[in-house]
């Protein structure tokens, strides 16, 4: 007796998981940085608005074992935003404040792993 099994059918349908789990992944991250900066963007200092137009959110990278995601205030404000978001003692007359991209993601840190989880489940 001899039992034989082709595998290519089960090889070729965990390629596909693969690359959905990859994409599930790459976007719960994308979600969460841009809820992120939604909710810094009322506390950045403004004085002419180019530091609060700076923010960005670039694509993810990776896949489901090692994914990240880069985000922040930068570009044509990098060096002013870096300063703007460590100096406590600066004062900020038109609104916002330092630590203003620090503070927002402190109030996602808790439950951000649920958050990254849940997304990844709906989407399968």
């Amino acid at each position: 007796m001899s039992l034989t099994i082709d595998a290519s059918s089960f090889r070729a349908g965990m390629a596909r998981a693969q690359v959905k789990m990859d994409l599930a992944v790459r976007t719960a991250l994308y979600l969460e940085a841009e809820s992120i900066m939604t909710d810094s963007r009322p506390l950045v200092p403004w004085e002419t608005g180019v530091l609060k137009a700076s923010g960005y959110v670039n694509r993810p990278v990776g896949d489901a074992m090692s994914a990240s995601v880069e985000f922040g205030y930068g570009g044509a404000a990098s060096a002013y935003a870096v300063i703007q978001e460590v100096h406590d003692e600066f004062n900020h007359p038109r609104g916002g404040q330092s630590r203003y991209f620090q503070t927002a993601f402190d109030q996602h840190a808790e439950g951000m792993q649920a958050r990254l989880a849940e997304r990844v489940r709906a989407a399968y």
